[in-house]
């Protein structure tokens, strides 16, 4: 005979049986028989109401397995592992049930003996706890290096956005005239794509060229109205062929490299190439966002986009996976579809293998299905470069960046005001938090934080020490509510509305209280290496540092090992440069107001200067000494001229004799001599000969010979 099937009870039901036996007075079984309800486990009841003394009951059925947390304490649970995987620094499942656990020592609750017995939370505990919150699961993430977590920061940001801004303003460009360009690679063996094969099989395989492919590089160009230019490809050979391009993207320009990598020659002529389609004018000049890639940044691509009005911004050191449109919304696209299109030609050609002559024949598939205006635009937009969005990236964004954030030192008003002008001219450092001033026990920096959070903890009641320091802050930390600018969610102090509890406050403990968010120590910092950043390499003090750096590393080359002490002027050179920017700036300002000052006198002058003369040819030999006296002593005499004609400002002009005949009478470049030629005379920084101008390089402070150069 089949067991009987027990019904559950409605609730209602047993809170109207146990309300008619205490308020109107009827019998438990007349109670139980009417409303269908166990007679014990309504007099249970009963007895439990009257020992409450409540005036109605409330039912609330015991049903399901015993709970260990309470529902507040797993969502501050889940929030801390939702915070934690935001900041790269995820927990495992392991690490989870041992802070389970320790989290459930902390707060002296009652807990299974498998629990202590292991130190760490059942395999049970932990997929009810996934379970009854939707919004985790176990993912695989994806490898984050240091570098970009660091660098990824609301400063650096902020100071990208604010030179963009500056170039908007200035130039007021056009959407068509923005643009990106970044390098991808395209090997010739990539990871196949997903296929239909037998479930259940172990092994699943796809055909591959070979082992390992060789690289092509591409160069690809798109604007923030969603248009784009031929890419550039660089092939592994030493030169380059028409063939490799055979199939490829029509208007592709095709470069060789040894290596397949961009070189500082190959991005010059990729600018030519972008120069030949884009056509930017002085009317209409071009914006190129770029990352710092050290063949991006030399004086040689200054010098060329300067003179084809090309203004280049570069992104700060390591975000340009954030930062880059063709990073963030096109590259993927166009890999996939390069995957796909290189699997459907193995396929159709069996027994075949890729080379290099095939890839331009697969991107040209890719770059037409990627680089279309949607993925363009929308790359433009999520990064907050076209339309312009400085607030594009919340503080979630920049979670990464915590750990590595220094604290801001405190400093009086009167520091501060000392300090402005510093801070201005220091080069980019990571953004540094606020320090709280109401009290200075209260910074996050400042709190005893636990080892890195990918290393595993000791579990076990050892690991708490109840001399811990624990902070309290005024108000209560909900789940959620932790943001960059606001105190760390800790330990907090609330009112106690318990009723019979002495004390006016209780320690509200967390998560972080018994596992604090990981905080890197203070790094110590060289000085020897130059920090990269974002800024306008086109303007006139980037290209003169570029420069000067580029000469060093020259003389560094070439100069033997027993005269490196006469590197010494140079670098005195190059550090008087680079920190009289500001001076000479100040200075040339000084000149030209004067001379503008000066342009009424000068007109008096010379005019003055005529009628000196014309009253010297009308004179006659006998009135000639009077007309010289005049001219010596008037207010028009030619001295007072040429004194004021010192004002203006003169090139610096070599003078020599007709009767001398020396080394320095030539030019040290072309060996003509001074008075063959008609053109101005510079003297080297470096050798401190003479040269034509157009024999080396000149800039605004200084002059380099082709030789030395």
């Amino acid at each position: 005979m089949a067991p009987k099937k027990r019904t559950r009870v409605e609730t209602h039901k047993i809170e109207e049986a146990v309300n008619e036996v205490l308020q109107k007075g009827i019998s438990v079984r007349s109670a139980a028989k009417a409303f269908n309800v166990s007679k014990s486990h309504l007099h249970r009841l009963i007895v439990k109401a009257k020992s409450s003394k409540c005036t109605s009951f409330v039912y609330e059925p015991n049903i399901g397995n015993k709970k260990i947390f309470t529902v507040d304490q797993e969502c501050s649970l889940a929030e801390y592992l939702k915070t934690s995987a935001k900041m790269c620094h995820g927990l495992t499942t392991k690490q989870v049930r041992e802070l389970a656990y320790q989290y459930a020592v902390r707060l002296n609750l009652s807990i299974p003996s498998s629990w202590e017995k292991n130190n760490t939370a059942s395999q049970d505990w932990l997929k009810g706890f996934l379970k009854r919150h939707d919004s985790l699961s176990v993912r695989k993430p994806e490898n984050t290096s240091l570098a970009r977590t660091t660098s990824f920061n609301r400063h650096n940001v902020q100071n990208f956005f604010n030179y963009l801004e500056k170039c908007y303003l200035k130039h007021n460009f056009p959407p068509n005239m923005i643009y990106n360009l970044d390098e991808t690679g395209c090997t010739t063996v990539t990871n196949a794509p997903k296929i239909v094969a037998q479930a259940g099989v172990k092994r699943v395989g796809q055909i591959s060229s070979t082992e390992r492919g060789a690289l092509v590089t591409m160069l690809g160009f798109a604007n923030a109205a969603g248009g784009s230019i031929p890419p550039v490809f660089i092939f592994p050979r030493v030169h380059f062929k028409e063939h490799m391009l055979e199939n490829g993207p029509t208007g592709a320009l095709g470069l060789a490299n040894v290596s397949g990598w961009i070189t500082e020659d190959c991005f010059l002529k990729a600018l030519k190439h972008f120069v030949h389609f884009v056509k930017p004018s002085a009317d209409s000049p071009a914006l190129i966002v770029l990352d710092n890639h050290k063949t991006h940044i030399t004086i040689n691509v200054v010098l060329y986009a300067r003179t084809n009005n090309i203004i280049i911004l570069t992104f700060p050191p390591h975000c340009s996976h954030r930062l880059q449109p063709l990073d963030v919304t096109v590259f993927g696209p166009f890999k996939a579809r390069y995957r796909a299109s290189m699997n459907d030609w193995m396929t159709s050609n069996p027994g075949k293998t890729v080379t290099i002559y095939n890839v331009a024949q697969f991107a040209k598939d890719a770059f037409f299905a990627a680089f279309n205006m949607n993925n363009i635009s929308s790359g433009f937009k999520n990064t907050g470069i076209w339309p312009i969005n400085k607030n594009i990236f919340s503080d979630e964004d920049f979670l990464p960046a915590f750990v590595t954030d220094r604290p801001q030192n405190l400093k009086t008003p009167t520091d501060l005001s000392e300090d402005s002008d510093k801070s201005s001219s220091n080069e980019e450092e990571l953004p540094q938090r606020s320090f709280n001033v109401i009290n200075p026990e209260l910074d996050s920096n400042k709190r005893i934080v636990s080892p890195s959070i990918l290393s595993q903890p000791q579990a076990g009641p050892s690991t708490f020490n109840d001399s811990q320091p624990e902070t309290s802050i005024i108000n209560e930390i909900r789940p959620g509510s932790f943001t960059l600018n606001d105190p760390q969610p800790g330990t907090s102090t609330i009112k106690d509305t318990r009723p019979g509890s002495s004390n006016s406050a209780y320690l509200l403990i967390t998560p972080e209280v018994v596992r604090p968010y990981p905080k890197a120590l203070p790094r110590k910092s060289t000085g020897k290496q130059r920090k990269a950043k974002t800024t306008i390499i086109t303007e006139t003090p980037e290209k003169e540092r570029l420069l000067l750096e580029n000469m060093m590393d020259i003389l560094k080359k070439k100069t033997p090992k027993s005269e490196k002490q006469n590197l010494k002027h140079v670098k005195q050179i190059f550090k008087n440069n680079l920190a009289d920017q500001e001076s000479i700036k100040t200075k040339r300002n000084e000149k030209a107001k004067k001379k503008k000052m000066n342009i009424t006198k000068n007109v008096t002058v010379s005019q003055k200067k005529k009628k000196a003369a014309r009253k010297i040819a009308s004179s006659s030999s006998s009135n000639s000494s009077d007309a010289s006296s005049n001219i010596d002593t008037g207010s028009d005499s030619i001295n007072d001229i040429l004194e004021n004609e010192k004002d203006a400002p003169r090139l610096r002009k070599r003078t020599i004799t007709k009767n001398k005949t020396g080394d320095d009478d030539q030019c040290n470049v072309c060996k003509k001599t001074y008075l063959e030629s008609t053109e101005d005379w510079y003297q080297c920084k470096i050798c401190t000969k003479w040269a034509h101008e157009t024999c080396g390089i000149k800039g605004t402070f200084n002059y380099f010979c082709s030789l030395c150069h």
